[in-house]
């Protein structure tokens, strides 16, 4: 039995998948086959009812068909993770704001501040693996919202942070950043969660081995910036949304209707 696995290219996605994309599980009752897509387009794929397990964003979460079902493993959930509004200026300018995806967590995030200290100012959109290199780095943007890896390179880069969105969200609800989650639309007769389970444990237990994989597909391919991204994405909250994570994913779901 072949699956389909849609998930996006950054390594907590791949670190995550890549034992049972390369068949490393071998009790594994199905092989996978993999795509990789930006978040967004991920997104678009769910709302027009893709078949397998895809990763979305949880800004996504109540627009999708009810043919699919949210597991508690996968995902990206936690504290210090949220996305970055980022800028050549050191303090907000009334140039556009571009966001990762109208569907993203990182674009609801960015609205719920802006709605907080009353920003009333445009917003544009672009693709996450687009924005940070050939936009905000090539100046053709003033600023934008970005997520993952951008997060331990801004500075390096000599980009300004304006506004931690994550920092305000945990500072607003006192709950975990509810970021990505993986969703299925496949039979219920096979414990995804559990396979996904085994599949963390893996990569957590063999590290060296699945490392070639997660640089091939990571758009930063520096292997700092790799780990740092796995340590900061991959956690508790990945294995199991536990008990925390699901108040704090009801939280965002509620609070998407301000």
């Amino acid at each position: 039995m072949q699956i389909d696995l849609n998930i996006s290219p950054c390594p907590n996605d791949t670190f995550i998948f890549a034992p049972l994309i390369l068949g490393f599980i071998t009790d594994c009752p199905f092989t996978v086959k993999a795509s990789f897509h930006d978040v967004q387009t991920l997104n678009k794929m769910v709302l027009g009812g893709t078949q397998g397990l895809t990763k979305i964003s949880f800004g996504v979460l109540n627009q999708i068909p009810k043919s699919f079902k949210l597991l508690q493993s996968g995902g990206a959930m936690g504290y210090g993770c949220g996305p970055l509004l980022l800028s050549h200026s050191t303090n907000l300018t009334d140039a556009d704001i571009y966001l990762p995806g109208e569907n993203t967590t990182a674009s609801f995030l960015f609205k719920f501040w802006a709605k907080k200290n009353n920003w009333n100012g445009q917003i544009k959109y672009g693709y996450f693996d687009k924005l940070y290199d050939d936009l905000l780095l090539a100046k053709s943007v003033q600023q934008a919202v970005l997520i993952h890896e951008c997060r331990f390179l801004y500075q390096k880069d000599q980009l300004n942070l304006i506004v931690d969105l994550g920092a305000f969200w945990e500072e607003e609800t006192q709950s975990p950043i509810p970021l990505g989650a993986i969703v299925s639309n496949l039979s219920a007769d096979i414990n995804w969660e559990y396979w996904i389970k085994k599949s963390i444990q893996y990569s957590q237990s063999h590290r060296d081995i699945i490392m070639p994989f997660i640089k091939q597909h990571a758009q930063f391919p520096d292997e700092e910036v790799i780990q740092k991204h796995i340590d900061t994405y991959v956690n508790d909250f990945s294995v199991d949304f536990g008990d925390d994570g699901k108040k704090a994913i009801a939280n965002f779901l509620s609070l998407q209707k301000f």
